[in-house]
């Protein structure tokens, strides 16, 4: 390999740490500029959407069942319940 680059590549790291970064306390330090970005950018009012009328959605929500149908004295049995079968053995445990 060519000495000059394996003297350059010696010397980059010690050239980087040879900047120093800027000084917090020093006036004349160049900074980033400000940038503002609006907490409520996204924000959608609720005056955007116009609400369903209440009658309407309580009739939906009344077929969806929801707990209610766990108190319901004619509810039809789950699909596991009530089919005539009988369960299957447990298995044997042995050591």
């Amino acid at each position: 390999m060519d000495f000059r680059l394996v003297a350059l590549v010696a010397l980059l790291p010690a050239a980087a740490l040879a900047q120093s970064p800027p000084q917090p306390g020093d006036p004349k330090a160049a900074v980033p500029p400000l940038r503002y970005e609006s907490a409520l950018k996204g924000y959608r009012g609720i005056k955007d959407d116009k609400p369903a009328p209440w009658k309407q959605v309580n009739e939906e929500v009344k077929g969806a069942g929801g707990h209610s149908t766990h108190a319901a004295p004619n509810a039809k049995p789950a699909p596991s319940e009530g089919t005539g079968t009988t369960p299957a053995k447990p298995t044997e445990h042995k050591h």
